[in-house]
């Protein structure tokens, strides 16, 4: 199944878009059409995984957001009045 096409630039390298998306573990490989050659296979993996954050920590993080928003605005109250 074809999943994207595309060319080479002047050193070989090439990048394009693929459809249907990549899942881990898909086996991909490039196939040179011109000359009838197939690169290496190549297995999807996966990029570093950011942690979410706890629900402790999210509801540290919005007071702390909120009393910087409440001190904001007595700041400015305070320069207008």
């Amino acid at each position: 199944m074809v999943i994207g096409t595309g060319s080479t630039d002047a050193t070989g390298h090439f990048t394009m878009p693929v459809a249907p998306p990549l899942y881990l573990g898909d086996r991909i490989f490039a196939r040179d059409v011109c000359n009838n050659v197939d690169g290496p296979v190549i297995t999807v993996q996966g990029g570093r995984v950011v942690p979410a954050m706890s629900v402790p920590m999210t509801a540290v993080l919005a007071t702390v957001l909120a009393a910087v928003g409440l001190f904001g605005l007595i700041g400015l109250a305070a320069k207008r009045g």
